[in-house]
Order: structure tokens, then sequence, then C-alpha cells
């Protein structure tokens, strides 16, 4: 009973800490680390199309991809993301001017997918 104990304390530790290690992945060895995991996916369900592409993304990401340049490309999305909310902002405000509560509605709906929008582009920096 004792050894089983101490197999099963084992194996939870090593697991923990494959998931941990994982977990702490970041930039480029994150990004290669999930389009693998998409990979081992495709290649459970035999999805041919889907094999090549993610296996010519990640020979991109390994050739190409730099943390630097990656954080750069997510902050110029983030930059792009807060214009957008500034803009939908302008329109509600414009919509509100005018009174119409239909559009009003509409405004308010873009202005919140919009910011939506700019708190994924910004927990993609941490990632």
């Amino acid at each position: 009973m004792r050894k089983m104990t101490l197999t099963l304390l084992a194996l939870t530790v090593s697991v923990s800490g494959s998931l941990s290690a994982q977990e702490a992945l970041t930039g480029c060895a994150a990004k290669e680390q999930r389009l693998k995991t998409k990979l081992e996916y495709a290649k459970k369900y035999n999805n041919t199309h889907e094999i090549q592409s993610l296996e010519l993304a990640i020979e991109n990401v390994q050739n190409y991809c730099t943390d630097e340049k990656l954080y750069e490309e997510r902050m110029q999305k983030v930059e792009s993301k807060k214009k957008k909310v500034a803009e939908r902002a302008q329109d509600l405000e414009q919509a509100k001017a005018k009174g119409d509560q239909k559009k009003i509605k509409k405004k308010e709906r873009k202005l919140a997918d919009a910011e939506e929008e700019l708190q994924e582009a910004i927990s993609e920096l941490s990632e």
C-alpha cells in the first residue's frame, strides 16, 4: 500500500511539473507549443490539410519568430485596438447627441465588443 501511495505521489508530482512547465512558456515557444498541440489533434482526426498547414506554421515559427518581433506585433495590435475603442466611443457620443435610442444601443454593443478585443490583445502581451 505504501509503495502504491509513493508511486501515485511521484506520478502526481511529475504530471504537475510538466503542466507548470507548459504554462511557463511565453513568446515564440508558447506559440510553437500551441501549434504542436493543434497538430496532435489534427493527426488524431487524420485532417491532412490541417496537418500540412500546421507543419508549415511550426516551421515558420521555428525559422522566423523572435520574442522581440512577436512582442512588437502584439503591441501594434494593442495600439490598433485602442484606436478602435476610441473611435467606437466617439461614435457612441455622436449617437447620444442625436438621441436615437436604437443607434445608441447598437453603438454601445460595438464599443463593448471593441473593449473586449482590446482586453484580449492586452492579455496576449503576457503570452
